[in-house]
């Protein structure tokens, strides 16, 4: 029998974050993504687990109505919690996963917030992909050691509510649903999954009710959940108030994606669509307010003239995204009609504009970090070295058949001939038909990396940057045999002289590769915000994590984003003394210094009367 680890061991060996630039992990991951949407075309595995589940209408309708294990406090209110885009490196993870399961949070400037009687789950629970290893170390081991399982007749068990993010889909949803969609009280710590299906409409006291919805990697409601919503739907009394959680933030993708209007209008179908529902189905429904995670930031819409509140929240504890490229007013489609939703308006009261824009981190701080990429080359040195073996691979393709220049009489002539022969190598290189199909080969890859739509502005962010590149092959390609004959006496062609020149196009090609990737992903995401991702994936940032911390009470949402700036260092956590079985609120890791836990914004109060109905957003009234 394996001996079980210690928390110390434990500790020590859970993973840090992704290494997303690491070749055979971006290779894994672009097949799983390409194999997963292919699956979804022809095999949608929600079809398969609605056809599992033989409950009716009327019996999907009755499990929504949560109210027999959620009963409102004292004052009435009912508390959720909502955080997305975990499962990434520990540190990060776990530290949202402890705020989640303390009691209460001290927060200045609003007191004490207690811990969610629901927690909601938006979607990417595991990364960089859907394995049993990689939910049980990422996911699963922070959050059971973070609110410990309790078999305790008094313990609390909040129940919790997932959606699957493209992550969660690239095994084509087999273990997320295997895991937390059985259709029976599911532990996850002290938390408890009861969910038949990927998606969910649960009713909270005072006729409020959360609609998560799956939209798979297509942004497509496939059949059955769309009966789903519509039973739903007709068992909501009047005058319900809907927060609809979704996989992806369709607002920004659009803005990023979309090529013209027509473009736009397909991002937003899913969302138009599940709001159709409530408007035709439901009578005078609003959805009070949208969120979202997917984006690892976090960022608040206002729109008008509906006032419903559009939220990214992806702060769970994968790599952070930046905020500087955001829109300050985006052009929307919100139940098939023109909104303009806001980032610069008030959290509370009415929304009213202001010159503060409502993303975490801020503008300023966000280009701020780029200056990170200046270090690309420490942070991946598996891409770099990868870069290196292919201006190896150029260099070889260059030389075939230059074997004359290389081995020619000029190395006896050295030193005085070193200037003339890497002259000559050069001119032989670039008049050279391989040197334009390297050439070729090379701008027309970063013309397909390039993220711009325009074939004119591709042509502009790929064209330099392949310059710089050919110029470090054809540098190195004319430098080194002169070199290496000249300060080491190898005469060109032997076999001591191929592999050192090997080991040099890797090392010093590598570093120069580095330091112009680099500088590239900083200076285009700076300026327009191109490669975002690339670029503070490259950095894999643990900073500015978040969740949101909501309460009910009435008409009235009241949304808590809290933050931390920066998730602790693993030395920063110590095992918890006090952990004993049964226990629940005694986390088995406790952090040496605060976590700095503060609100981001607001709090931000919607009030459901300033908040347009479903039917009024589409009357335009």
């Amino acid at each position: 029998m394996a001996r079980i680890p210690t928390p110390e061991e434990a500790l020590r060996s859970f993973p840090g974050m992704v290494r997303w630039f690491n070749p055979p992990l971006l290779l894994d991951t672009a097949r799983q993504a390409i194999a997963s949407a292919l699956f979804g075309q022809y095999a949608d595995r929600r079809l398969i687990q609605a056809a599992l589940d033989t409950s009716g209408d009327n019996q999907c309708a009755a499990r929504a109505d949560l109210s027999k294990r959620i009963t409102a406090r004292e004052d009435g209110s009912v508390w959720i919690d909502f955080v997305a885009d975990l499962g990434d490196g520990f540190d990060s993870t776990y530290a949202i996963a402890y705020l989640l399961g303390r009691p209460s949070l001290d927060i200045q400037g609003v007191g004490a917030l207690p811990r969610g009687q629901v927690l909601i789950m938006g979607g990417d629970q595991v990364y960089p992909t859907a394995t049993r290893e990689e939910y049980d170390r990422r996911m699963r081991a922070p959050y059971a050691a973070a609110f410990p399982d309790s078999k305790n007749p008094d313990a609390d068990h909040p129940l919790l509510f997932l959606i699957p993010g493209n992550h969660d889909w690239y095994d084509g949803l087999v273990l997320f649903l295997a895991k937390f969609c059985r259709g029976r009280d599911t532990a996850l710590g002290s938390w408890r999954a009861t969910q038949h299906r990927s998606y969910f409409a649960v009713q909270l006291p005072d006729n409020w009710w959360i609609w998560g919805i799956d939209t798979q990697l297509t942004e497509d409601i496939d059949q059955p959940q769309a009966s789903y919503f519509v039973a739903a739907a007709k068992a909501m009394p009047p005058n319900a108030k809907i927060i609809l959680v979704c996989g992806v933030p369709s607002w920004l993708k659009a803005e990023e994606s979309a090529e013209d209007d027509a473009g736009k209008k397909e991002f937003y179908r899913s969302l138009d669509y599940i709001a159709g529902i409530a408007k035709d189905e439901a009578q005078n429904a609003t959805i009070c307010a949208v969120l979202s995670g997917d984006t690892h930031h976090y960022s608040r819409y206002s729109a008008e003239p509906s006032k419903t509140q559009f939220i990214t929240a992806g702060g769970g504890g994968a790599f952070l995204h930046p905020t500087h490229q955001l829109n300050d007013k985006i052009a929307a489609s919100w139940v098939r009609t023109g909104q303009t939703l806001s980032l610069t308006t008030e959290p509370g009261g009415e929304h009213k504009e202001t010159d503060t824009a409502a993303c975490y981190p801020t503008k300023e701080q966000s280009r701020a970090l780029l200056r990170g990429n200046r270090r690309f080359v420490l942070t991946n040195p598996e891409f770099c070295v990868t870069l290196g073996v292919i201006y190896w691979a150029a260099y070889l393709l260059l030389s075939f058949g230059q074997s004359d220049l290389l081995a020619s009489g000029m190395f006896g002539q050295m030193p005085g001939a070193f200037w003339s022969w890497a002259a000559q190598i050069l001119r032989n290189v670039l008049s050279a038909p391989m040197f334009i199909v390297i050439a070729g080969i090379l701008i027309w890859s970063l013309y397909q990396y390039a993220d711009e739509k325009s074939p004119t502005k591709k042509m502009r962010l790929s064209v330099p940057h392949g310059i710089l590149h050919l110029a470090i092959v054809t540098g190195l390609t004319s430098l080194l045999p002169p070199i290496n004959a000249v300060l080491l006496g190898l005469a060109p062609g032997s076999a001591w002289a191929f592999w050192l020149t090997a080991a040099e196009f890797v090392v010093v090609g590598g570093l120069l590769g580095g330091l112009i990737w680099g500088a590239y992903l900083s200076r285009v995401c700076g300026k327009d915000g191109h490669h975002y991702n690339d670029a503070f994936s490259a950095m894999r940032l643990d900073s500015y994590r978040h969740f949101l911390r909501m309460r009910i009470q009435g008409d009235e949402l009241t949304i808590y984003p809290i933050g931390i700036d920066k998730a602790p260092k693993r030395t920063d956590w110590r095992v918890n003394e006090k952990t004993a079985k049964d226990d629940q609120n005694e986390p088995i890791y406790l952090p040496t210094k605060s976590l700095g836990e503060h609100l981001i914004e607001g709090p931000i109060t919607v009030s459901t009367p300033q908040v347009q109905s479903v039917e009024q957003v589409e009357k335009g009234t």
